[in-house]
């Protein structure tokens, strides 16, 4: 099942894990956090542990991190979540809408 992650659906979830921890490091406090690993919990959840270098030292951190599910791999474009065929018959039932006002003001003026 794919699973989402910064607006691409990744085939799979640790395709999507390994896409964050890919991911730069990231300033955080005095020092820097990098992703190092992960382990999956479920169809769409993992662990990411960070790990924080400051200059005090390093600690680890555990994040748990849901990857929602998608319906196919690729960029998430249609947010809307509208089918093609449903935007064709609003656009018709719209120009209908038109067509029967013009129409109307047609039939007004020749009276």
């Amino acid at each position: 099942m794919p699973n989402l992650f910064r607006g691409y659906c990744y085939p799979s979830l640790s395709d999507a894990a390994n896409a964050e921890i890919s991911l730069p490091a990231m300033p955080a406090d005095d020092g820097v956090a990098v992703a190092v690993a992960f382990s999956a919990l479920a169809d769409d959840t993992a662990n990411i542990t960070y790990r924080f270098l400051l200059p005090s030292g390093q600690s680890d951190y555990i994040l748990t991190r849901v990857y929602p599910s998608c319906s196919s791999v690729g960029y998430l474009t249609n947010y809307s979540g509208l089918e093609l065929s449903d935007v064709i018959e609003v656009s018709f039932g719209i120009v209908l809408c038109w067509a029967v006002a013009f129409g109307f003001k047609t039939m007004r003026r020749a009276l």
